[in-house]
């Protein structure tokens, strides 16, 4: 029978993830089987954008996993339903950012939306601008048209 792990949406399994303090890069390396290491990389990814930083540089993890895979952890929204881009915003962990941002060729969907989240909760706009988040479809736009129609009749009322 498998365990719902708390805060890995993507992870099931019988054992719990080591936490990071029981996981080390030198660890990981050691790890074969291919769901361990996920979810120990993934361990350590929560560790870097939830709590006080680790000893460890956040680029150090990267090469654990191949990079499409590492690319694929960090777009995923499996750390309390957002992605591990969403929490270094959000918790001002800008040197995971920047490190792992090298590691993602293209961004997905679900994560350019919780990039864009992100950076509204945090009022970032020169990241948004940064990031160019402002190119939206038009479903986006109009719905930005709505809400601001929606500000400019409580600011006449």
């Amino acid at each position: 029978m498998c365990a719902q792990i708390e805060h890995f949406d993507d992870i099931k399994c019988e054992n719990a993830p080591p936490s990071y303090d029981a996981v080390s890069v030198f660890t990981l390396s050691r790890l074969k089987d291919p769901a361990e290491k996920r979810a120990a990389v993934l361990s350590l990814i929560h560790a870097i954008v939830s709590t006080t930083p680790p000893s460890f540089a956040p680029i150090d993890i990267a090469a654990t996993l191949p990079a499409a895979e590492f690319s694929d952890l960090l777009q995923s929204p499996n750390i309390e339903g957002h992605t591990a881009m969403y929490w270094a915003i959000v918790n001002n962990r800008k040197e995971a950012f920047s490190a792992w941002a090298k590691f993602i060729s293209e961004l997905s969907s679900d994560c350019v939306s919780d990039l864009r989240l992100a950076c509204m909760v945090t009022s970032d706009h020169a990241l948004f601008t940064e990031l160019h988040l402002g190119n939206t479809d038009r479903k986006c736009t109009i719905m930005l048209n709505l809400r601001q129609s929606f500000i400019d009749d409580i600011s006449q009322g």
